[in-house]
């Protein structure tokens, strides 16, 4: 059991949202009736933003992601990965930090059982692929919303708990005690409701297009620029 784990707030929101997962189950059985999948539209991003339920969650990330039509585009892509030469170090790093990532989950204990080795090959093959990004333990956390809108989703969950938690965050002394800081937040109340944080998310900021998040990259860009030439 996690120690530093809010159960009770954790219980108490399952109680309450179990029927709210019941209803979207509904709804995306209906939407995709016998197809595998749906395109892309005003009402499936909406329902994508609600959760997309267990059932449906692989072939929709298939789907979204762009993933089935690149697997269809290069077939065999991914066995020739893991039949590669591998680099050495990246791999001891994913041995060392896949079975620590999900401690309590069963399925995650055992290379020898479950779906450890599955996860390993994962996320072997994309540090391979991608030797640029390598492997780091933020690949683990994966969203539908990720998936449907791009890494935009993580500016917006950024900006909700950042504006969530302003005084706690103020208080710090130093760069260690901001990052204990996010590291409590994470999993408060407010962020194990997920259903209400990620409303929260969408609201909060608005209308949230690519073009305006460049423009705020490339801003903020010039900025340290000008602050590293001083």
């Amino acid at each position: 059991m996690l120690t530093n784990f809010d159960y009770q707030n954790y219980e108490e929101f399952m109680s309450r949202y179990l029927s709210v997962l019941t209803r979207r189950a509904r709804k995306w059985s209906h939407l995709l009736g016998a197809k595998e999948t749906v395109g892309r539209g005003i009402k499936v991003k909406r329902y994508v933003r609600k959760g997309i339920p267990m059932k449906h969650r692989g072939k929709m990330w298939m789907e979204v992601s762009g993933g089935r039509r690149k697997m269809e585009a290069h077939p065999g892509y991914y066995k020739s990965l893991l039949e590669g030469s591998f680099d050495e170090e990246v791999v001891e790093s994913i041995k060392i930090d896949v079975p620590r990532t999900f401690p309590d989950n069963i399925y995650f204990r055992d290379y020898n059982e479950g779906k450890l080795t599955d996860l390993y090959n994962v996320l072997v093959a994309f540090a391979h692929h991608n030797k640029k990004i390598g492997y780091c333990q933020t690949v683990l956390r994966i969203w539908d919303c990720l998936f449907y809108e791009g890494n935009k989703i993580l500016m917006r969950v950024a900006i909700i708990l950042v504006l969530s938690n302003e005084q706690k965050i103020l208080m710090s002394q130093d760069f260690g005690d901001f990052m204990e800081c996010f590291k409590k937040i994470t999993k408060d109340a407010d962020a194990i409701d997920c259903h209400t944080f990620m409303e929260n998310a969408f609201k909060v900021s608005g209308s949230f297009p690519r073009a305006r998040l460049a423009k705020l990259r490339d801003e903020c860009k010039e900025e340290v620029r000008a602050e590293m030439k001083k």
